[in-house]
């Protein structure tokens, strides 16, 4: 292993926590856990209601190359923009705090970065489970998807520290902040994809119609009577993140057909309109879509039975 001069990191690892208690110990561990150790650990607690900034203290005072951080909820893209002013790293790691890497991501991706020095982004093939932890699907980028597709996991990239700091997030985006940089990076410098697998994604099933499935508790009882009963959430704070993972559906939709016709621009247009919609017909809209997404999802699961 090699260190870096004047007791600088070579690597900065780059997390901001969210409400994550239950998957932040596992997101730490195989931070500290890699085999490669000349890093420091920015963790960046934004704000979080529940034990996570605990967790991260209790880390914090076994390893001393955790740097903690809390503040007042300010969101992902702007927790991103002040880890990277404080970053030190000659390379910054980004790490999602529900997701895991492998204990070798870090030696491949400084491999590539050191050997490679027109490289600026490299990512990994990565795994998506579920949130109880079951395989769903292995992915592996391909360089000739993008830009029509963001192909890669966000948490996986590791970056040239000086790239970023010159190149911030743009905070208008609540979400697909990632997408947007990486689009404007790609003129800027080359991309790389390793094509092993170093990192693990867990699905937030918010956004998809599994959490519908959920939520609405539909049994096989109620499926084979066509008797869907609307429950609330068991927890408060899912009811305003579904409703902006409505949104972000509806625009995800518009800005697809976009990127379908290389209208990249207008594409991130809309997804800088989430989590708030320009109009009342904007908002008309995005209800009847959520419905009819709603109704195909029930009506593809009574089709089963």
């Amino acid at each position: 292993m090699t260190y870096s001069i004047n007791n600088l990191p070579k690597i900065s690892v780059l997390m901001p926590v969210y409400n994550a208690e239950i998957y932040l110990s596992k997101a730490i561990t195989s931070i500290l856990e890699q085999t490669f150790l000349d890093f420091e650990f920015i963790i960046i607690n934004d704000g979080s209601t529940d034990n996570s900034y605990k967790i991260i203290k209790q880390y914090a005072e076994n390893d001393k190359r955790i740097i903690p951080i809390t503040q007042n909820n300010i969101g992902l893209t702007k927790s991103l923009n002040k880890g990277i002013e404080l970053a030190r790293g000659e390379y910054i790691a980004r790490q999602d705090a529900d997701d895991y890497s492998s204990p070798d991501r870090f030696v491949n991706q400084l491999f590539i970065m050191e050997s490679k020095k027109k490289i600026g982004v490299v990512a990994s093939s990565y795994c998506v489970f579920s949130e109880k932890e079951n395989f769903r699907e292995l992915l592996k980028p391909r360089l000739i998807d993008f830009p029509r597709r963001n192909v890669f996991a966000h948490g996986s990239l590791m970056f040239l520290a000086e790239l970023l700091k010159n190149n911030p997030y743009d905070e208008r985006y609540v979400y697909a902040q990632d997408y947007e940089l990486l689009y404007r990076l790609q003129s800027q410098t080359k991309f790389f994809v390793l094509p092993k697998v170093l990192y693990y994604l867990r699905k937030d099933l918010i956004y998809n119609l599994e959490k519908y499935q959920f939520y609405l508790q539909i049994s096989e009882y109620s499926l084979r009577n066509k008797c869907i009963p609307i429950v609330k959430p068991t927890n408060p704070r899912d009811i305003s993140a579904l409703k902006r993972g409505m949104e972000k559906r509806y625009y995800d939709f518009l800005a697809t057909i976009l990127r379908r016709r290389k209208r990249f621009e207008d594409a991130f247009e809309m997804y800088k309109k989430v989590p708030n919609p320009r109009s009342i017909k904007e908002k008309l809209w995005i209800i009847i879509y959520s419905l009819l997404k709603t109704y195909q999802f029930i009506s593809h699961s009574l089709s089963k039975k």
